[in-house]
């Protein structure tokens, strides 16, 4: 079936966009959706639809009965269309749904994806928001955060050294946890931030949300001394190391431009220490 461009899809009578009452429009006028008439394929397309996830819970009247019309069709989606007026649909020659039975829809994404940060003194920015350079032995903290659409609820953390995450109260919408000296084997890896609450949309239902995954490299004080040079730094050891080269050739006599090219050249080792000798 094909529906001109003016044809949309709404929840109404939820929290935000992501639950409520199924509404769908077609040549301008907002029909109600009968239970009857929708599964749970359906759900997952209109859920995707709408950008909200993925479907939690489908029920008819699960938010009130709704002062629209019923729509005279069945939605016979497959769960893998774009949009629910993509569907296949029966038509129907007179409504035989009654307003206790509404289509009532909550999706995932009721809550807003949460965030998830780092912070460490010995730790370098990246061209990459979603990776961290972190010093070893160094301590850093993450914190996990969400928008206060809610109160209470928790937070998981996904760590890469335990399949299981840790578990802490959302207390004031955010919990940090420590990671005390960072260790390449444990500590390198994919991190992301679970947030979890049970919300009234309609019923009471268990929500969650997962942040974006970050990564993070545990490097030695070595390898973030060299990230850290400037570049103008390198370049001008460069300009002038060979620039004594060239002295060196023509004025053998001059001790100076010599010095020069050994200070840049033959003491690189001293800049650049191994990390069980040097400490910064």
């Amino acid at each position: 079936n094909t529906f001109c461009l003016s044809d949309s899809v709404r929840l109404v009578g939820g929290v935000g966009s992501c639950s409520g009452r199924l509404e769908v429009e077609t040549r301008y006028s907002w029909t109600t959706v009968c239970e009857t008439d929708f599964d749970w394929r359906g759900a997952v397309v209109l859920c995707g639809e709408l950008n909200c996830g993925t479907p939690v819970t489908l029920q008819g009247a699960l938010f009130g009965k709704g002062k629209r019309p019923f729509g005279l069709r069945e939605f016979q989606c497959e769960g893998t269309e774009k949009s629910i007026l993509t569907c296949n649909t029966l038509a129907r020659e007179e409504n035989t749904c009654i307003h206790g039975k509404a289509v009532g829809l909550i999706c995932s994404g009721v809550l807003v994806k949460p965030s998830i940060s780092f912070s460490s003194p010995k730790t370098i920015s990246t061209y990459f928001p979603k990776q961290h350079v972190i010093q070893s032995d160094s301590d850093f903290t993450i914190t996990c955060s969400t928008q206060p659409q809610f109160q209470g609820g928790s937070f998981k953390l996904k760590v890469p050294w335990n399949n299981e995450p840790y578990t802490q109260h959302a207390d004031n919408h955010l919990a940090s946890y420590l990671c005390p000296e960072a260790e390449k084997m444990y500590h390198d890896g994919n991190y992301s931030c679970v947030y979890e609450n049970h919300v009234n949309v309609g019923r009471n239902v268990l929500l969650t949300s997962e942040s974006e995954t970050h990564t993070v490299f545990i490097q030695g004080k070595v390898q973030l001394l060299q990230r850290n040079l400037n570049h103008s730094t390198v370049a001008l050891a460069v300009f002038l190391g060979s620039l004594s080269c060239w002295k060196v050739n023509l004025l053998p006599n001059l001790r100076v431009f010599y010095s020069i090219q050994h200070f840049f050249f033959q003491k690189c080792p001293v800049i650049f220490p191994h990390p069980s000798s040097h400490q910064l």
